[in-house]
């Protein structure tokens, strides 16, 4: 599953840096200075942060967690938001959450990195799983445009797609309250182009999205509890490695 990242403004502007659109560049980032107004170290998807997403054409600022287009009013969100933060890559042209938005509406999230969870002797450990070479990680996700009626305004919001672990994710994520491994779906940026331009996502390309697995790049450490009394908040620290000395794991 993928429900906390560490996501810098730089990182997000990333993509647009490369670009070489200064001016972009620059407009974005006074942008999401006004949008984005806390730290980015520890983004948890539960308190739906804004985050800078791409799709083929623009970047949008999003809040993380999908509205449908299908929500009837505000007071639908709250009973929906918190189930749409992630969406199973196998599932996304089922489901009528995710449907509409896989056909029309991907895009993707750049990330220093993603937190999470390890089970040894009953305990739980936090990990932040980033890329050997410390490069921006590229996550397919999808996108939704819910119109409020009552602020005359679309609300921008997305949710990471999520497919099956293989490698260290396999070893990595081992809930044994899941059936599987999770990870989020990791492109390459061939991978990407592909995920955002192709016109008719179907169930053959998702067969071949399935088998996408950049998992060798990634490395990852324990760091420091992400609640109760030990968490260092939305710090810097945050994703520092912090060793426990009675966990056996190795990468």
């Amino acid at each position: 599953m993928c429900y906390s990242v560490k996501s810098s403004l730089e990182t997000q502007l990333f993509h647009a840096k490369q670009d070489g659109d200064n001016k972009s560049v620059l407009e974005l980032t006074k942008k999401l200075k006004t949008l984005i107004t806390q730290p980015s170290f520890h983004l948890s998807a539960f308190t739906h942060p804004m985050v800078l997403v791409y799709t083929s054409s623009k970047v949008i600022a999003c809040y993380w967690g999908l509205i449908p287009s299908f929500v009837k009013s505000r007071k639908n969100i709250a009973s929906i938001w918190q189930k749409t933060l992630n969406a199973r890559l196998e599932t996304i042209l089922k489901k009528p959450s995710f449907k509409e938005s896989a056909l029309e509406k991907r895009c993707v999230v750049y990330v220093d990195g993603f937190y999470e969870f390890h089970h040894f002797k009953g305990k739980s450990y936090p990990f932040f799983v980033y890329r050997k070479d410390k490069k921006p990680m590229i996550l397919a996700a999808l996108r939704s445009e819910w119109f409020d009626e009552k602020t005359n305004q679309n609300i921008n919001t997305f949710c990471i797609v999520t497919n099956k672990a293989k490698d260290l994710m396999a070893k990595l994520h081992n809930n044994p309250k899941l059936k599987e491994a999770r990870t989020p779906l990791i492109l390459n940026e061939y991978e990407s182009e592909f995920w955002l331009k192709e016109k008719s996502l179907n169930a053959e390309n998702i067969s071949v999205l399935k088998q996408i697995n950049n998992e060798a790049h990634l490395t990852a450490h324990t760091v420091q509890k992400l609640s109760g009394k030990n968490y260092l908040g939305n710090v810097k620290k945050v994703s520092d490695e912090y060793c426990y000395k009675e966990l056996i794991f190795e990468i």
